[in-house]
């Protein structure tokens, strides 16, 4: 049976009100899903019900200027920013959570953890994300906000553009207009500050996320997508370098939105994860250990698999 949703709530800082969603009411180490830029906490509903069918507990937040969130009245996305939201959210739960971010989500854990720590966090769960960074992929999803920010004439138009730049999922035209609202100049524009689209260009900083991951000390799991264009495939054997504590591994045929693309995969090598934290083994089961051999749907346990559609309003839409 799939867990009720435990209630909503927020949490009011200095960039407004932050709100999300919990799941389930396990007892233990929570789990705090951070979205990438342009998406919203919708866009973990999936695995964050799963794991909570699971006994665990899960959030689901919407970051400043995205979803449901405020937007901050003076553009104020920077990584300092985000990071101190994160910092307020893990200081809101009971104990350190397990932070999982994708991409912008990512970045924040580690610079929330890694320059605001230790002891924000057991672990991190960094979804194709790494300093390293392909430039031309890079760029798409730059060149994705930029067109983005201007809004659009329709629902329509918004779905051309989403469909162009969602190489390795289409989106249907009714996942499109979900994440759409209209603006007061009768625009439509997706669930995010427009602003915050002015502050992509420079949210990927290697050098102080290498420092931030080197920094770390808790666990880290990094998962890449087989296909992905943002991450290069010699970051699984850079990451460990850097950081011992770093677990990395790919998943099949994923590209950049792995959740999007392979849940039953990901939610699976999450919870191993979580579960060896527990454990106080600080690794994944022996699948999960540094290896270049990609995680593939076999491996995943049989209620971890996905389902064909999930309704879930998010899937498809951008990312950073």
């Amino acid at each position: 049976m799939a867990p009720e949703s435990f209630g909503r709530f927020f949490l009011r800082g200095d960039g407004g009100r932050l709100r999300g969603q919990q799941w389930g009411t396990g007892l233990g180490t929570a789990i705090v899903f951070l979205h990438g830029g342009g998406q919203n906490r919708h866009a973990w509903a999936e695995p964050a019900r799963s794991l909570a069918a699971r006994g665990f507990t899960t959030l689901t937040v919407d970051q400043r200027g995205h979803g449901a969130s405020d937007r901050t009245r003076e553009s104020r996305y920077t990584h300092e920013d985000m990071a101190d939201d994160v910092v307020r959210v893990c200081a809101a739960l009971p104990r350190p959570p397990v932070l999982v971010g994708s991409s912008m989500g990512g970045i924040v854990s580690l610079i929330a953890e890694g320059e605001r720590g230790p002891g924000i966090c057991q672990g991190i769960v960094l979804v194709d994300v790494a300093p390293q960074v392909n430039l031309d992929g890079l760029s798409r999803v730059h060149a994705f906000f930029g067109r983005s920010a201007p809004g659009f004439v329709s629902a329509e138009e918004a779905h051309a553009v989403l469909s162009e730049y969602a190489v390795h999922r289409k989106p249907s035209l009714r996942s499109t207009i979900r994440n759409l609202e209209m603006g007061p100049d009768g625009r439509w524009y997706w669930h995010w500050d427009p602003l915050f689209a002015a502050t992509v260009g420079d949210f990927h900083d290697q050098s102080r996320m290498t420092a931030a991951l080197s920094a770390v000390t808790v666990p880290v799991l990094m998962l890449r997508g087989e296909r992905s264009d943002i991450v290069p495939a010699s970051t699984l054997d850079e990451l460990p370098r850097i950081n011992p504590n770093i677990t990395v591994a790919e998943v099949a045929g994923a590209g950049h939105m792995i959740t999007a693309e392979h849940n039953g995969v990901f939610a699976a090598a999450l919870e191993s994860f979580v579960v060896s934290l527990a454990s106080n083994t600080g690794r994944p089961s022996s699948n999960l250990r540094n290896t270049h051999e990609p995680l593939r749907r076999r491996d995943v346990p049989r209620h971890a698999q996905p389902r064909r559609d999930s309704g879930d309003p998010s899937r498809g839409q951008g990312d950073l």
